[in-house]
């Protein structure tokens, strides 16, 4: 099955700082989930409980002003301490970019990024202009993309991950032009939900469409950028966020007025996730939603999520 976004990177860079430190004692991938502001991606990390049995880990947690949500540490650094990660920010500003995966491992980080073949130039012009003139970067790969879920279980051999599916069946409203701008059938990835609830996504409709404000990436393949508010997908986006859930791959689709998200999260945040899930259910009970399916991701099928 060919993607729309059937494009990849893979970079790696430099950690500095405490988080660096830690992340060259321990032999332990550390997750990162991103926010965004103003076009600068903000990184959270998140560190296990059992870390902290280690007294120089212990200690450096406590220097970072580190904060324990649901059996997790989690690090929030300031601009300046992530500054190795700004180059992140001028990959995601391409269209059809999108961020599908972070962790820092013996000092480095490495992120995995998506994108359509018709942006090779525009991720061509990031990669000359900051990793080729900086020798701490690195591009790890750059080329066709294996598939979204071929990315997902190959980081599933080394961090467990589990796949959680949300059905929905949204209010009438949700489904008019001006909340639903895309039409009655499309689907799309997340890239980032802004500071004042835009969800910014690339969207892969049934048919060619015009919409205002939105940017069209491949014509021929009816792929588009844009951004609209969901108060759903806001509250679940900012509770994953105060509790450390790192989220892997958000797909989505809405066919036959059924709204259909997908989560890949790690297998050992799922308790915690459907807790934040059900709260979500009870606080929205005009969506209808229900969980429908859930599975480590190594023995999801391409049938079970959905791709783009």
């Amino acid at each position: 099955m060919t993607e729309a976004l059937d494009s990849q990177i893979i970079i790696s860079g430099p950690v500095y700082g405490k988080l660096g430190e830690i992340s060259r004692k321990v032999d332990y991938k550390i997750l990162c989930s991103q926010t965004f502001d103003a076009d600068r991606v903000q990184i959270a990390y998140y560190i296990p409980e059992s870390m902290e049995e280690r007294k120089d880990v212990a200690l450096i947690l406590h220097m970072l002003k580190a904060e324990k949500v649901s059996g997790i540490w989690n690090i929030r650094l300031s601009e300046e301490e992530n500054s190795g990660l700004n180059i992140i920010s001028d990959f995601i500003r391409i269209h059809s970019v999108v961020l599908d995966a972070i962790f820092v491992s013996h000092g480095m980080f490495f992120a995995y990024m998506r994108f359509n073949e018709t942006e090779q130039e525009e991720v061509s012009d990031v990669v000359l202009r900051r990793i080729a003139m900086d020798d701490g970067y690195s591009v790890v790969y750059l080329g066709e993309s294996p598939g979204n879920l071929n990315i997902m279980k190959s980081l599933s051999k080394e961090i467990q991950l589990f796949l959680i599916r949300i059905v929905s069946q949204p209010p009438s409203e949700e489904l008019t032009s001006h909340n639903n701008p895309m039409g009655k059938t499309w689907k799309r990835v997340i890239k980032s939900v802004s500071p004042d609830d835009l969800i910014n996504a690339v969207y892969l409709p049934a048919e060619s469409i015009s919409v205002p404000g939105f940017t069209t990436i491949n014509e021929e393949m009816h792929l588009y950028e844009g951004s609209v508010k969901n108060q759903l997908l806001v509250y679940l986006n900012r509770e994953f966020n105060k509790n450390g859930i790192v989220t892997f791959s958000r797909t989505q689709r809405i066919e036959n007025d059924v709204f259909t998200m997908d989560f890949v999260i790690p297998e050992d945040q799922v308790k915690q996730s459907v807790k934040i899930m059900g709260k979500m259910f009870a606080m929205f009970p005009d969506w209808n939603c229900r969980i429908a399916f859930a599975s480590r991701l190594e023995e999801v099928l391409e049938t079970d999520l959905v791709l783009l």
